[in-house]
């Protein structure tokens, strides 16, 4: 069995794994000046906490930099601990492409990723306020094809609007190493994206 049909049957086992056992879904779509990205996400309760499996892609294109990335990821985390806090870590797959000036790459990691995030009290601020931020790295090590390094950091608030939406503003950083053959490259972005999240 080829690398590539392992991985296919392995994303497979993984979401349907996840859409047949989850006790509840997230789906997403975020959008901003030319980029746009959007995932799904299946959660369950485990002891002392709970385990997401998420499938994620984004799309960005400007005038010099343009990169198109899927993510696979699996995190465990714990939203009991201090009331309003949430956390999670864990792992994520990476795949995609980018373009930085007339240099191309192709993406490939196995990344370390973590999220934390803060419900406000109503008593506090009168609307149910989040802040989150969360950081995923992937060192030269744990890197495949072009790719050399890859971080990304990003922060967002988001307000929830019913008790299964919320609209998140979040700002992202992409900082990518790669080395197309010809020579090492760079691809340095931030963008700010607008979005629905809606919970089942």
């Amino acid at each position: 069995m080829t690398v590539k049909r392992l991985a296919v049957v392995l994303l497979a086992w993984s979401l349907m794994a996840g859409v047949c056992s989850a006790q509840s879904t997230s789906v997403e779509l975020m959008a901003g000046p030319d980029t746009l990205a959007g995932g799904i996400s299946f959660r369950n309760t485990i002891a002392g906490g709970f385990m997401k499996i998420g499938l994620s892609g984004v799309y960005t294109d400007d005038d010099e930099t343009q990169y198109q990335m899927g993510n696979l990821r699996f995190v465990v985390g714990n939203d009991t601990l201090t009331p309003g806090l949430s956390v999670e870590a864990g792992f994520q797959a990476i795949f995609g492409s980018a373009e930085e000036d007339d240099q191309s790459g192709d993406i490939g990691a196995a990344a370390f990723t973590a999220r934390a995030g803060y419900f406000f009290p109503r008593r506090l601020i009168p609307v149910p306020l989040e802040i989150f931020g969360g950081l995923t790295y992937a060192p030269d090590p744990l890197t495949l094809m072009d790719l050399e390094e890859y971080v990304e950091v990003y922060a967002g608030v988001g307000v929830q609007i019913i008790p299964n939406a919320v609209v998140q503003l979040t700002y992202h950083n992409y900082d990518m190493e790669l080395n197309d053959g010809h020579g090492d490259f760079s691809v340095d972005d931030s963008v700010i994206r607008v979005g629905l999240v809606m919970q089942f």
